[in-house]
């Protein structure tokens, strides 16, 4: 379990949703493009981190390193819903599409498990062919698109960040990604413009 703290840290944790901590493993830091996906195995790493099992069934490396890149397209078509879902509260139907092509073909049974004196159940996901690595993302994306408050899905107000997030706070006006990354930053930068407002 420590390897999963370890790589959790890695990644960013704001979104309220795996779909939506998903694209913002694509950031920009001071100024630059980077992504926080650069192998299979960091794609791998995040699942795992997002609580997402997946269980290879083949060995050929092959077909992770496609599910790896077709994840990675994937990414940007659901950052291209969410930007849609922002502005519009629309998905374009392309983007559907997609998501019903993974989900259709998905393999995902459960393990039956006790916890305690109770039951619980546990999903997991088998990986043979690339889409099955790309799987999970579409039934995050269905499964919240089919449930969630599409009022409350937002864009960081600071202007230079990228990031996404659902907004579970009860009054409804979280304005950041978080307070430690750019609410706190926004903030700052607000006061300084009022205090040298004031002495000029």
């Amino acid at each position: 379990m420590e390897k999963a703290s370890e790589n959790s840290k890695k990644f960013l944790w704001v979104g309220n949703d795996p779909s939506i901590d998903f694209i913002n493993t694509d950031i920009v830091l001071e100024g630059k493009p980077v992504d926080l996906l650069q192998s299979p195995e960091d794609y791998l790493a995040w699942l795992g981190a997002a609580g997402i099992d997946m269980r290879q069934t083949s060995r050929a490396p092959g077909a992770m390193h496609q599910g790896f890149q077709q994840a990675k397209e994937f990414r940007g078509k659901l950052r291209e819903a969410y930007e849609q879902l922002v502005k519009t509260a629309t998905v374009p139907h392309s983007i559907l599409t997609a998501v019903n092509a993974y989900i259709s073909k998905s393999r995902r049974p459960a393990e039956l498990r006790t916890r305690g004196s109770s039951f619980e159940l546990y999903p997991y996901w088998l990986a043979e062919k690339a889409a099955d690595y790309v799987a999970p993302l579409a039934w995050a994306f269905a499964g919240f698109l089919a449930t969630a408050d599409l009022d409350r899905i937002r864009k960081c107000q600071n202007p230079e960040c990228v990031l996404f997030f659902y907004d579970t706070s009860k009054s409804g006006s979280r304005r950041w990604c978080s307070l430690d990354i750019c609410g706190n930053k926004m903030r700052m930068a607000a006061s300084r413009e009022r205090h040298q407002r004031r002495h000029h």
